[in-house]
């Protein structure tokens, strides 16, 4: 651990943020069905191996998708 005078303790290095002691929290909102997302998922993988507390919000972004899904065309 490392002392930071603004902040009080902190851990530097790689593994899983401990929210308690995490200087920053990053809150991800996305979408199961969305690619962008997916690519969001990938980031915030990195950056939980950073140190940093990530979050995440699930939404609903194209509400015209039925729940069964939808048939690709030919």
């Amino acid at each position: 651990m490392r002392h930071d005078q603004r902040t009080g303790p902190r851990r530097v290095g790689l593994g899983a943020a401990d929210p308690e002691e995490a200087v920053m929290t990053v809150i991800i909102y996305g979408d199961f069905n969305c690619p962008y997302s997916y690519l969001a998922s990938q980031r915030a993988a990195l950056l939980i191996r950073a140190g940093v507390a990530v979050d995440w919000r699930a939404v609903q972004h194209d509400r015209d998708l039925p729940v069964s899904g939808q048939p690709l065309g030919q």
